[in-house]
């Protein structure tokens, strides 16, 4: 079964009003839906942009 999984992330920096918007849209090969869900997830938590901290930045600021 294919899915496609979308992976939101946005980051908001200071007192800025505006947000970064990033998409990231994934094809998963699947044998079900929760399985697909659980690989989405894993995915999306794998590519997030974290430091060495754990801690997400942006050009060298934290967000």
């Amino acid at each position: 079964m294919w899915c496609s999984a979308h992976a939101i992330f946005y980051f908001h920096q200071g007192q800025d009003a505006s947000f970064l918007v990033h998409e990231n849209i994934y094809l998963i090969d699947a044998p079900n839906a929760q399985q697909a869900l659980y690989e989405a997830e894993a995915l999306g938590k794998r590519n997030q942009d974290m430091n060495e901290t754990g801690e997400l930045a942006l050009a060298g600021k934290p967000v």
